[in-house]
C-alpha cells in the first residue's frame, strides 16, 4: 500500500518540479539542483506546460493557478512540500485518488488557495487545524475520506467559505457544530451526509442566525435523525435544496404537502429511504391555489406511504420535474402528471389502472413491478429510459422515441409487432410477452444501432429471419422460444463482443456459421432444424462455458473435443452425428460437468481419455453404436468442479454452493428410473452415467463402483457378460440401476441389499440365477417383471387372475383381452399405466373387474357394454370427468350390482342422466362415489335406488341434505350403510331427528358422519330411532352435550375429537370398539362389555378407577385423564392359560394411578406397547418374559428395585424408558439387539459398571441415556461399537478412567424408525425436552463424573455433533487443536476441569456455536476472535482461568492490538456481494431466533427454517396465512398483524404462542402427533381474532396465562381447566361460551352472590351484567387489601349496602347501579384512601357510568360531569373556577328553589341558602344515638360470651390450654413465613413491572 502511494505522489512531485523548471510558470529554478539532464533537453521537455491536462495558467502573468489531478487513480504516502513553490495556486483538486496518508500541515500555508478538493482521496488521520489559515478559501471538500475530526473551531476563520463538504466524517461528538457553522457568514452550501448526526445537533439552530439565512443547499442524508422532521428546516429563508434521505424520520408535521407549502422556497426536497407512512392521497391540500410554484424535485422512494398519487399533483406542483415514489405501498391509478415532469419513478408499488398521458418533457419513466393494465399510449419524443416491466399491460408497442437508449417491457401481455429500433438504442428487453411479427429494421434506412448491447426478445411469438444488422455491438442476444425461421446470418460472426447467444426453441434451419469468437461464453442453439456439421471452431473458444446444439438434425463427424479450462456443458444429443469420440484436454484442470451425446450415430470405442475429465457429473452416450468394453477408469471421476463466475443472463451472476456455474441455470433431459425427466434446479445434484442402447461388450468393471455420488447407472440393451460386481453395494447414493437386456450371469450379489437409496431396479432379460437377495430396500421391489418374463397366454383354462398390489409401471398387455375364459380380473393398485385397452371388452365371461387405484387413463368406456355378465366394476381413482356417457354405458350392464367410482373426478352433472327404473337404478346394491367433486345438496335420486344397500358419499363437498339426515334415511329405507364422512354438512345434529313415534329406519346398520361441521348433541332418541345401528362414527365435528343411551345393537362408536361432556353412558353389551378421545368427558368409567376389543378414552377428564378389563381386549388407551387407583388385576376363571391373548396396546400414561404393576400383566404375551409413564406407581417392575413387546415406557413413577434382566435380553425391544424412578441395584448388562433404538434409565439410583454386548453387528441404537445414577468404573470402549448412536448421556455418575478415543467413530446415522419418544437433555446450560426434533439431536454428555486424562483428538470426528459436555471432571491436557472441525457444534461445555494451554484459534470456526463454557480451568493466553465467538460476550464463560486475557474479559492482553479482527471469510464476503445465496442458505439452516417486531413489514410469511426456536414478527403489517411451524419451536409472537387463515398444528415443545389481534379463523388445532399434549404450553394468547369451535382440553396441564378473548368460541368451559394448577390469567371474555363455570375450587358461581373473601392481592371484582341475586356479604382475610374496583351493576341484588365495604380503603371504583338495594348510603364511604399504586388494574378496562353526588361542590377542581336535576334543592348555585365551565341549565332543572347562573332565575339580595329546621336535625341525632346504643350493647354481649366461652375453658382444661398455645405458636410461624413470601413476591412483581415499563 505504501508503495502504491509513493508512486502516485511521486508523480505529483515530478509534475510540480517540472513546472518549477520553467520561470514563466512560477518564476523559480532552484528545484533543478537534483536534476543532471542537459539544459536544452530539459527546456525541450517542459515547453508549454500550461497546455498540459489538469494545469491552468494565468493568461496575463503565466503563473500556474490551477492543479487538477481528480480521479487520476494515483496515490502516495507523502505529499511533497514542493507544492509550496506554486505561490499563485488558487485551485487544488486531488479528489478521487488513493493517498492513504495524512493531510500535510503545510497546505495550511498556501493562503492563496480559494478551492481545495480532497473529496474521496482516502487521506487518513486528523484534519489539520492549519487549514484554518486558508482565509481566501471559498470551496472546501473533505468528504468521503477516512479523516478524523477532533474539533472544528478552525473553520470559524474561513469567513469567505461558500461551500463546505464534511460528508462521511464522524461529527456525532461535535456538540458545537451549529455554533461553528453560524460563524461562517458566506456559507451557502453544506454537505453533512453520513456524519452520525442526531436530533440534538439541530436544536441549537436559531431563527435569523447566519446559518439560518445564508444556506441554499443543505445535505443531511444518511444520518441518525428520528421521529418528526424538524420544523426549523422548513423556515430557512434561502434554502433551495434539502437532503434528508436515508434517515429514520417517520412523520412530517402536518403532512408532506403542508411541509412543502411552509417551506415554499425549497426546490428539491429529498426524503427517500426513511420510514414515512400515511395516506399519500390525504396529504395534499384542498386549497384552490397550488402548494408550491418552486418545487422541482420530490424524492419519497423507499418509505411506507399508502394511498394514491394525489389527483391534484399536476395543479398543486406545476414546476415539478422529478418525482420518485418507488418502493412504497401506493395503490390506485396514476393521475394526470405535471406538464414539466422529466423523471418519474413509481416502481415496486401496487399501482393499478392505466398509464396516463405522459408529459412531453418526460425523459425517464419507471413503473415496473406494479399492477398496471390497459394500453401504452404514444411515448414522448424526448424519452431516454423506459421500464414498464412486470405489469399486466396489453396492446401494442407504440413508436419508440428516436433518442431512446433503454426499454424494458418484459413480463406483460403485450402483443402486436415490434416498432423500429432507434439507432441509439443500447438495451431492449421485451421477453415473456405475446409479440408477433418479425424483428424490425432500424428507424432510418442504412443506419444501424451501433450501441445495441443487450437484446432479449425471448419467449414471444416472433417469426421471420434474424436480421443481420443487429450484431456489430451486441453482447447478449436472447431470442429463444419464438418462431424464428431462416438461417443464422453470417453477419453474426461480426459480433466481436458477443458473450451470450441463445437462439434455442425456434425453427432455424441451414448451417451454423463458423465464427471465430473471442469472448463468447454461452451458445444455445438447441431445438431447431439446423443441419450440416458442427463448426470446428466451436471447440477452440477459450472462454466457452456452455455449448448446447441438441435436438437438431446436425450431421457429419463429431469434431474433436478440445476441452478448455472453462467449458462446463457439451450437449449434442438428439442429432445425426457420426464418427468416433475424440477428446483432448487443453488444460490439466477442467470444469466439464456434462457430456451428453445421446441419440446420435456415434461408433467406435469409448475412449479412456474421457476418464481424464475428472469433474464430469453426467456422461450420457445412450442410443449410439459404441462398441468395445467399458473403460475401468470411469470409477476415477471426482464429480467436482472448480469455482467459476459466469454471466448467464442479463446482468446476472449465478453462484451455487461451493462453485459458480452456468449449469445451475440450465436444464437437460435425462432418462432416470425408466422415465424421461427434465432436470433444472436439481441439476447440480445429478450424477448419472447412461451407456444404454449401444453395442458394448465385456463385463461391468469392478472399478465402476467407486464412482463418487453416482445417482443413476444405465447399462441396459448392450451385450455385457460376466457377473454383477460383488461390491455393488458400495454405491450407496445409487437411486436408479438398469442392467436389463444384457447377457449377465451368476447370482445377484447380497451386497445389493445395501443400496439404501435405490428406488428403481431392472435386471430383467439376463441369465441371472439363484435366490434373489433380501434387504430393507430390496423388499420394496415387489414387481416380478424386474426379474422375470411370464407367458400368461399359455394358461388356457385360467378363470381367476389377481395381480393387485404390485408395481408394474407398464401398460396393461393387450393380449389379456384374448383370455376369454377369465371370470375374475383384479388389477387393483398394481401401478399399470397408459390407457385401458379396449380389448378387455372381449372378456365376455367376466363377472368381477377391478381396475381401481392404478395410473390408468380412460379414453372411452364403450367396450364395457359388451360385458353383460359383469356384477362388480371398480374404476376408482380413474379420471372419468370427461365421460359424459358414463351413466349410459352403465345402464347397459344388466347384472351390475356393485359399482366403485371413488375419486373419479365426477361432478353433479354426471348424475343428472340417472333415470327412474333404469338398469342402474334398479340393480345396484353397492354404490361408492366417495372422493369426487360433488357439491351442494345430496341428490334426491340417490335415496330412491330400489335395491341399494350401501351408499358411499364420503370426502365430497356436500353441504346439505334435503330435509335433514334423518329425513333422507327415512326416505332411503333400503339403505343399510350410509357413508357421508368428510363433507361440509352443518346444522344442529340434535334437531335432525324425527319426532315420530315410529323409528326412522329398521334397516340402517352403519352411519358415518365424521369430519363434517355438525353441531348440537347426539340425538336423545337415537336408540329408539335406529334400533339396528351397529356402527356410528361422528368424530371430528363440533358435537357437544352428553352421550344419550345407545342402541343395543351398537358394535362400534367413534365420537372422538368433539366437545362432548358429561359421563359415559351404559355401554351396549354388543360393543366391540369405542373411541371417545379428545373430548371433555368427566365422571367415571362404567363397566366394560365383555366383548370389547378396542378402547380409546384418552385426553378427557375422566376420574375414578379402571373397571375390570375384558379378556379379549386388543388395545386400551386411557392416557391423559385423572384416573386414580390401581391397575386392575386381571380376572380369573375358565379362561386360557395365559391372559389377554389379543392385548397389543396398553396405554395408561399421565394419570394418577398408584399401587404396583400387577404380575398378571406378564400373561399378555402379545403385548406390543406398554405405556404407564407419568403415574404414581410404586414397587418393583415384574420380570415379564415378553415375546413381542417393542415399547416399554414406565418413566416418571415411583418404581423401585432392580431392572428386570429380561428387559435387555428382548431381541424385539425398540424403546425402553424407565427414567425418573427410584430403581436400584446393579445395572444389567446391555444385550443390544438389532431393533433397539432407545435406552433411557436416567434419574434413578442404579449402580455398578456399564457392560455392553452387541447381539448383531448392525445395531440401530440411537439413544443411550444413563444420567443421574450411581454408576462407576470406566466407560467401556464397547460403546464405540454402537455406530448408530446419536445421544450418549452418562452425566452425573461416578465414572472414572479416560475418555475412549473411539467415540469419534460414531456414524450418527440410524435406520428408519417407527418410534416417537421424547427425552430430557441438558443442552446449552438448560434442561430441554426433545421430542419432534429428537432425530436432529446429536449429543454427548459425560459431565459430573470423575474422568481423567485428556480430551482425545479423535472426538472431533464425531459426525453432526450438536452438544458436547465434559464439565465437572478431572480432565487435563489441552483443548484439541482441531476442535474447529466440529462444525455442527451448538453447545460446548468443558468447564470445571484442569485443562491447560491456550484456546485453539480453530474454535472460532464453530459457526453454529451458541453456548460455550470454559470456566474454571487453567487455560491461558489470548481468547481467540471470530464471527461466532464475537456473539459470546458473557465473561463468565471464561472465568476461573487466571491466564486468559482479551475480550470479553476485563483483563487486556499485553503487547498488541486487542481489538477483534474480522475473519478472512467475513472480509471476503464483504468483497463479493454475490455470496448472498450462501448467506440465505446459512440462515435457512442455522437461524434459531428472529425478532422483527414493531416495524412496518408487509407481505407474506415465507416458510420457516426447521431449526427456528423463537419467532417475533409482532406489530407489523404482515398478511397471508401462517406456514407450518418448526418442530422445535418454543415461542412465537405474530400479534398485531393482518394474518388470516387457520392456525397450523402446534409443535409439542411450544411454550409461548401469541397470535392476538389478527384475522385468524378456524378452530384451535390439536397437537401435531396423536397422543401428544402441549405439556409446556405456558403462555397462550389468541385473543381478538375470528377463532371458532370449542376450547380443547389438551391445553391446560401447564398453562399459566390463557387469553382467548374476543373470538367466536362456543361450547362450554372444559372441566380440564381445573387441571391447570399454575394458571395465573384466564381471559375468555367476548366469546359465545355457554354452560356452567367449572367448580375448580369448591366455590359456587351461580344463584346467589357468594360471600366475598377478599384476599391481599385481589384488585378487581366485576360481576356486572348478570342475573345474580341475594345480598352483598364481604369479609376481609387481611387488614391490608388491594381491591380497587368492585362492579356489581345490572344484577338483581337486594338488601342494604353493608358498611363493611368501607373497610376496603383502597377502593377506587364502586359501581352497584341498576340493582334493588334499599336503606341509607353509609357515611363511611368518605373514608376511602384511593391510594394509587401500580397494579394489574392499569392494564384492565371497564365500562362505567359516572354520575355523582358531591357536597363541597365548588372545590371539585377536576369535575367534568355534574347532574343535580330533579331534586328539592334550593338557594343560590355556588360559583367557582370549575363550576363556571358548566353552562348547561338542564343539570339543575327540576329544583324549584334554585337560582343563579346558569339558570334564568336570578337570586334576590344576597345569599338565600336555606337552613334545615332544628327539629329535623335533632330527630336525626336521636336516631343516630339510638343506633349507637344498640351497637354498644351487642358488642358487649358478644365480647362477654366469646371471651369467657374460650378463656374459661382454657383455664379449666390443661390439655386444651397446651394445645391452644401450640396452635398459636404454629399459626404465628405460618403467618410469618407467608408474610415474608408475599412481601418478596410483591417486591419482585413491582420490580418486573417497572423494568417492563
Amino acid at each position: 500500500m505504501e508503495a502504491k502511494c509513493s508512486i502516485v505522489f511521486l508523480l505529483i512531485s515530478v509534475v510540480v518540479l517540472w513546472i518549477c523548471l520553467v520561470p514563466r510558470c512560477y518564476g523559480r529554478t532552484n528545484g533543478l539542483q537534483s536534476f543532471k539532464c542537459i539544459q536544452t533537453e530539459r527546456e525541450a521537455l517542459l515547453r508549454d506546460c500550461c497546455i498540459w491536462e489538469g494545469i491552468a495558467c494565468d493568461n496575463t502573468t503565466g503563473h500556474v493557478i490551477k492543479l487538477d489531478l481528480n480521479w487520476d487513480h494515483v496515490g502516495s504516502n507523502e505529499l511533497d512540500n514542493a507544492l509550496l513553490d506554486l505561490k499563485h495556486l488558487v485551485y487544488l483538486d486531488l479528489s478521487g485518488n488513493y493517498f492513504e496518508c495524512s493531510i500535510p500541515e503545510f497546505i495550511g500555508s498556501m493562503k492563496q488557495l480559494e478551492h481545495l478538493d480532497l473529496y474521496h482521496s482516502n487521506f487518513n488521520g486528523s484534519v489539520p487545524h492549519q487549514l484554518g489559515n486558508l482565509t481566501s478559501l471559498r470551496y472546501l471538500h473533505l468528504g468521503f475520506s477516512n479523516l478524523l475530526v477532533n474539533y472544528l473551531d478552525w473553520l470559524t476563520r474561513l469567513s469567505n467559505l461558500q461551500l463546505l463538504d464534511l460528508s462521511r466524517m464522524n461529527l456525532s461528538r461535535m456538540e458545537n457544530l451549529i455554533h461553528v457553522l453560524n460563524q461562517i457568514p458566506s456559507l451557502s452550501e453544506l454537505y453533512l451526509e453520513g456524519c452520525g448526526l442526531e436530533n440534538r445537533h439541530l436544536k441549537s439552530v436559531q431563527v435569523n442566525s447566519t446559518l439560518y439565512t445564508s444556506l441554499q443547499h443543505l445535505d443531511l442524508a444518511s444520518n441518525s435523525f428520528t421521529g418528526v422532521v424538524p420544523e426549523i428546516l422548513q423556515n430557512f429563508s434561502s434554502l433551495r435544496v434539502l437532503g434528508l434521505s436515508s434517515n429514520h424520520f417517520n412523520r412530517v408535521e402536518g403532512g408532506i404537502w403542508s411541509f412543502i407549502r411552509r417551506a415554499h422556497r425549497i426546490k428539491e426536497p429529498y426524503l427517500s429511504g426513511n420510514s414515512l407512512s400515511g395516506e399519500l392521497s390525504e396529504l395534499h391540500s384542498n386549497s384552490s391555489t397550488c402548494i408550491s410554484h418552486q418545487l422541482e424535485e420530490l424524492h419519497l422512494s423507499n418509505n411506507e406511504l399508502d394511498g394514491q398519487v394525489p389527483a391534484e399533483i399536476a395543479r398543486q406542483l406545476p414546476s415539478l420535474a422529478r418525482l420518485s415514489l418507488s418502493s412504497n405501498n401506493i395503490s390506485g391509478e396514476i393521475p394526470p402528471l405535471p406538464s414539466r415532469l422529466e423523471f418519474i419513478h413509481l416502481s415496486h408499488n401496487n399501482i393499478s389502472g392505466c398509464i396516463p398521458r405522459l408529459p412531453s418533457s418526460l425523459r425517464s419513466i419507471d413503473l415496473s413491478y406494479n399492477n398496471i393494465k390497459g394500453y401504452i399510449s404514444n411515448f414522448p419524443s424526448g424519452l431516454h429510459n423506459i421500464d414498464l416491466s412486470h405489469n399486466n399491460i396489453h396492446g401494442t408497442i407504440p413508436t419508440l422515441p428516436s433518442i431512446l437508449t433503454s426499454i424494458d417491457l418484459s413480463y406483460n401481455q403485450i402483443s402486436g409487432r415490434i416498432p423500429h429500433f432507434p439507432t441509439g438504442l443500447e438495451f431492449i428487453v421485451l421477453s415473456h410477452n405475446q409479440i408477433t411479427g418479425s424483428i424490425p429494421h432500424p428507424i432510418s434506412h442504412g443506419s444501424t444501432p451501433s450501441w445495441l448491447n443487450i437484446v432479449d426478445l425471448s419467449d414471444n411469438l416472433i417469426s421471420g429471419p434474424i436480421p443481420s444488422y443487429m450484431f456489430p455491438a451486441v453482447v447478449d442476444l436472447f431470442l429463444a422460444n419464438n418462431h424464428l425461421n431462416g438461417t443464422i446470418p453470417e453477419a453474426l460472426c461480426r459480433a466481436r463482443n458477443l458473450n451470450t447467444l441463445d437462439l434455442r426453441g425456434n425453427r432455424l434451419s441451414g448451417l451454423i456459421p463458423d465464427c471465430r469468437y473471442v469472448n463468447v461464453q454461452v451458445i444455445k442453439l438447441s431445438s431447431n432444424q439446423l443441419t450440416g456439421p458442427i463448426p470446428s471452431s466451436f471447440f477452440q473458444y477459450f472462454n466457452l462455458v456452455l455449448l448446447d446444439l441438441s435436438n437438431n438434425t446436425l450431421q457429419g463427424e463429431t469434431p474433436a473435443f478440445a476441452i478448455g479450462p472453462y467449458l462446463e456443458v457439451i450437449d449434442l444429443g438428439g442429432n445425426k452425428l457420426s464418427g468416433t469420440i475424440q477428446i483432448t484436454l487443453t488444460h490439466n484442470d477442467t470444469s466439464l460437468r456434462i457430456l451428453r451425446l445421446r441419440e446420435n450415430h456415434l461408433e467406435g470405442i469409448l475412449p479412456s481419455a474421457v476418464c481424464s475429465v475428472r469433474s464430469l457429473r453426467v456422461l450420457d452416450l445412450a442410443d449410439n453404436n459404441l462398441t468395445g468394453n467399458i473403460p475401468p477408469c470411469l470409477g476415477n471421476f471426482t464429480g467436482d468442479s472448480s469455482p467459476r463466475i459466469v454471466v448467464t443472463s442479463i446482468m446476472e451472476v449465478i453462484k451455487v454452493d461451493s462453485f459458480y456455474s452456468i449449469v445451475d441455470m440450465w436444464s437437460i433431459t435425462e432418462v432416470i428410473k425408466g422415465e424421461v425427466q427434465v432436470y433444472t434446479s436439481t441439476l447440480p445434484f445429478l450424477v448419472n452415467v447412461d451407456l444404454s442402447a449401444n453395442n458394448l461388450v465385456g463385463g461391468i468393471p469392478d472399478e465402476l463402483v467407486k464412482f463418487p455420488g453416482l445417482v443413476g447407472l444405465n447399462l441396459s440393451y448392450n451385450h455385457l457378460t460376466g457377473s454383477i460386481p460383488n461390491k455393488i453395494g458400495e454405491m450407496r447414493t445409487l437411486e436408479s440401476l438398469d442392467l436389463s437386456n444384457n447377457h449377465l450371469s451368476g447370482i445377484i450379489p447380497q451386497s445389493m441389499s445395501d443400496l439404501s437409496s435405490l428406488s428403481y431396479l431392472n435386471l430383467s432379460y439376463n441369465n441371472l440365477q439363484g435366490e434373489i437377495p433380501t434387504g430393507t430396500q430390496l423388499q420394496t421391489f415387489i414387481d416380478p417383471s424386474i426379474y422375470i418374463d411370464n407367458a400368461l397366454l399359455d394358461l388356457k383354462h385360467l378363470v381367476y387372475l389377481d395381480l393387485s398390489g404390485n408395481y408394474f409401471e407398464c401398460s396393461i398387455p393387450e393380449f389379456i383381452g384374448s383370455m376369454k375364459q377369465l371370470e375374475h380380473l383384479d388389477l387393483y393398485h398394481s401401478n399399470f399405466n397408459g390407457s385401458v385397452p379396449h380389448q378387455l371388452g372381449n372378456l365376455t365371461s367376466l363377472r368381477y373387474l377391478h381396475l381401481g387405484f392404478s395410473n390408468l387413463l380412460v379414453n372411452n368406456l364403450d367396450w364395457l357394454t359388451r360385458l353383460s355378465n359383469l356384477q362388480l366394476l371398480d374404476l376408482s381413482q380413474m379420471n372419468l370427468s370427461r365421460m359424459e356417457n358414463l351413466i349410459h354405458v352403465l345402464n347397459q350392464l344388466p347384472s351390475l350390482s356393485e359399482l366403485y367410482l371413488e375419486g373419479c373426478g365426477l361432478e353433479n352433472r354426471h348424475l343428472k342422466s340417472v333415470q327412474v327404473n333404469s338398469t342402474v337404478y334398479t340393480s345396484l346394491q353397492h354404490l361408492d362415489l366417495a372422493s369426487n367433486s360433488f357439491t351442494g345438496l345430496v341428490p334426491e335420486i340417490l335415496q330412491n335406488f330400489s335395491s341399494l344397500r350401501v351408499l358411499g358419499l364420503s370426502s365430497n363437498h356436500f353441504n346439505r341434505v334435503e330435509g335433514g339426515i334423518w329425513s333422507f334415511i327415512r326416505r332411503a329405507h333400503p339403505i343399510k350403510e350410509l357413508y357421508l364422512s368428510g363433507n361440509c354438512l352443518s346444522g344442529e345434529l340434535s334437531e335432525l331427528h324425527s319426532n315420530s313415534s315410529t323409528c326412522i329406519s329398521h334397516q340402517l346398520e352403519v352411519l358415518s358422519l365424521s369430519n363434517n361441521e355438525l353441531d348440537g348433541q347426539v340425538p336423545a332418541e337415537i336408540a329408539r330411532q335406529l334400533p339396528s345401528l351397529a356402527r356410528l362414527s361422528l368424530s371430528s365435528n363440533n358435537i357437544s352435550g352428553e352421550i344419550p343411551p345407545l342402541p343395543y345393537s351398537l358394535e362400534s362408536i367413534d365420537l372422538s375429537h368433539n366437545n362432548i361432556n358429561g359421563c359415559i353412558p351404559l355401554l351396549p353389551s354388543n360393543l366391540k370398539s369405542i373411541h371417545l378421545s379428545y373430548n371433555n368427558i368427566s365422571g367415571y368409567i362404567p363397566n366394560f362389555p365383555s366383548g370389547l376389543h378396542n378402547i380409546d378414552l384418552s385426553h378427557n377428564n375422566i376420574h375414578g378407577t379402571i373397571p375390570t378389563l375384558p379378556s379379549n381386549l386388543t388395545s386400551i388407551d386411557l392416557s391423559y385423564n385423572q384416573i386414580s387407583g390401581r391397575i386392575p388385576h386381571f380376572p380369573t376363571g375358565p379362561i386360557p392359560s395365559y391372559m389377554f391373548p389379543a392385548l397389543v396396546f396398553l396405554l395408561l400414561a399421565n394419570n394418577h394411578l398408584n399401587g404396583t404393576i400387577p404380575e398378571a400383566l406378564c400373561r399378555a404375551r402379545n403385548l406390543n406397547i406398554l405405556d404407564l409413564r407419568g403415574n404414581r406407581l410404586s414397587g418393583m417392575i415384574p420380570d415379564c418374559q415378553y415375546v413381542n413387546v417393542q415399547v416399554i415406557k414406565l418413566s416418571s413413577n415411583q418404581l423401585a428395585g432392580p431392572i428386570p434382566s429380561s428387559f435387555l435380553q428382548n431381541s424385539y425391544l425398540v424403546l425402553l424408558d424407565l427414567s425418573n424412578n427410584t430403581l436400584q441395584g446393579e445395572i444389567p448388562s446391555f444385550a443390544i439387539g438389532p431393533n433397539m433404538q432407545v435406552i433411557d434409565l436416567g434419574g434413578n439410583k442404579l449402580s455398578g459398571t456399564i457392560q455392553i454386548t452387541l447381539t448383531h453387528n448392525d445395531t440401530g441404537l440411537m439413544i443411550l441415556r444413563l444420567r443421574e445414577n450411581h454408576l462407576e468404573g470406566i466407560l467401556p470402549s464397547a460403546v464405540c461399537s454402537v455406530g448408530s448412536l446419536r445421544v450418549l448421556d452418562l452425566a452425573d455418575n461416578n465414572l472414572t478412567g479416560n475418555i475412549p478415543p473411539c467415540l469419534g467413530n460414531f456414524t450418527g446415522h440410524s435406520s428408519p424408525s417407527i418410534v416417537v419418544t421424547s427425552i430430557t437433555e441438558v443442552i446449552k446450560g438448560e434442561v430441554l425436552e426433545y421430542n419432534a426434533t429428537l432425530r436432529f439431536l446429536v449429543n454427548v454428555d459425560l459431565s459430573a463424573n470423575n474422568l481423567v486424562g485428556g480430551i482425545p483428538d479423535e472426538l472431533v470426528k464425531f459426525p453432526g455433533l450438536v452438544g458436547f459436555n465434559l464439565s465437572y471432571n478431572n480432565l487435563t491436557g489441552s483443548i484439541p487443536n482441531k476442535i474447529g472441525e466440529m462444525r455442527t457444534l451448538e453447545s460446548l461445555d468443558l468447564s470445571n476441569n484442569h485443562l491447560s494451554g491456550i484456546i485453539p484459534q480453530s474454535i472460532s470456526d464453530l459457526s453454529s456455536l451458541s453456548y460455550l463454557n470454559l470456566s474454571y480451568n487453567n487455560l491461558q493466553g489470548e481468547i481467540p476472535t471470530g464471527s461466532q465467538l464475537q456473539t459470546l460476550i458473557d465473561p463468565s464463560i471464561y472465568i476461573g482461568n487466571q491466564g486468559l486475557c482479551g475480550e470479553p474479559l476485563p483483563k487486556k492482553c499485553k503487547g498488541g492490538d486487542n481489538q477483534p479482527k474480522l475473519p478472512a471469510s467475513t472480509t471476503s464476503a464483504q468483497g463479493h456481494i454475490e455470496d448472498h445465496k450462501k448467506l440465505w442458505l446459512y440462515l435457512r439452516i442455522h437461524l434459531k431466533s428472529i425478532h422483527l417486531s414493531y416495524n412496518n413489514i408487509s407481505g407474506y410469511i415465507p416458510n420457516f427454517p426447521s431449526g427456528l426456536h423463537n419467532i417475533d414478527l409482532s406489530h407489523n403489517n404482515i398478511h397471508g396465512t401462517i406456514p407450518t411451524l418448526p418442530s422445535n419451536l418454543t415461542s412465537i409472537d405474530l400479534s398485531y398483524n393482518q394474518i388470516s387463515g387457520r392456525i397450523p398444528h402446534f409443535p409439542t415443545g411450544l411454550e409461548f404462542i401469541v397470535f392476538s389481534h389478527n384475522q385468524i379463523t378456524g378452530s384451535i388445532p390439536h397437537p401435531i402427533s396423536h397422543g401428544s399434549t402441549q405439556s409446556w404450553l405456558n403462555i397462550v394468547d389468541l385473543s381478538d381474532n375470528l377463532i371458532s369451535g370449542p376450547i380443547p382440553s389438551y391445553m391446560f396441564p401447564a398453562v399459566v396465562d390463557l387469553l382467548l378473548a374476543n373470538n367466536h368460541l362456543n361450547g362450554t368451559i372444559p372441566e380440564a381447566l381445573c387441571r391447570a394448577r399454575n394458571l395465573n390469567t384466564l381471559d375468555l371474555r367476548g366469546n359465545r361460551l355457554s354452560g356452567m363455570i367449572p367448580n375448580c375450587r369448591n366455590n359456587t358461581l351461580q344463584g346467589e352472590t357468594p360471600a366475598f373473601a377478599i384476599g391481599p392481592y385481589l384488585e378487581v371484582i366485576d360481576l356486572g351484567g348478570n342475573k345474580l341475586s341475594g345480598t352483598i356479604q364481604m369479609t376481609l382475610t387481611h387488614n391490608d387489601t388491594s381491591l380497587r374496583i368492585l362492579r356489581l351493576r345490572e344484577n338483581h341484588l337486594e338488601g342494604i349496602l353493608p358498611s363493611a365495604v368501607c373497610s376496603v380503603g383502597s377502593l377506587r371504583i364502586l359501581d352497584l347501579a341498576d340493582n334493588n338495594f334499599t336503606g341509607n348510603i353509609p357515611p363511611c364511604l368518605g373514608n376511602f384512601t384511593s391510594n394509587s399504586f401500580y397494579s394489574i388494574v392499569d392494564m384492565w378496562s371497564i365500562t362505567e357510568v359516572i354520575k355523582g353526588k358531591v357536597q363541597s361542590i365548588s372545590d371539585l377542581s377536576s369535575l367534568s360531569y355534574l347532574n343535580l336535576s330533579y331534586n328539592n334543592l334550593q338557594g343560590e348555585i355556588p360559583t367557582g373556577s370549575q363550576l363556571q365551565t358548566f353552562i348547561d341549565p338542564s343539570i339543575y332543572i327540576g329544583n324549584q328553589g334554585l337560582c343563579g347562573e346558569p339558570l334564568p332565575k336570578k337570586c334576590k339580595g344576597g345569599d338565600n341558602q336555606p337552613k334545615l329546621p332544628a327539629s329535623t336535625t335533632s330527630a336525626q341525632g336521636h336516631i343516630e344515638d339510638h343506633k349507637k346504643l344498640w351497637l354498644y350493647l351487642v358488642i358487649a354481649a358478644g365480647f362477654t360470651t366469646g371471651f369467657w366461652g374460650v378463656v374459661g375453658t382454657l383455664v379449666v382444661k390443661k390439655t386444651w390450654r397446651n394445645a391452644y398455645f401450640k396452635l398459636v405458636e404454629d399459626l404465628f410461624d405460618r403467618i410469618y413465613v407467608q408474610a415474608a413470601i408475599m412481601k418478596n413476591k410483591l417486591k419482585e412483581k413491582i420490580a418486573n413491572r417497572k423494568s417492563d415499563g
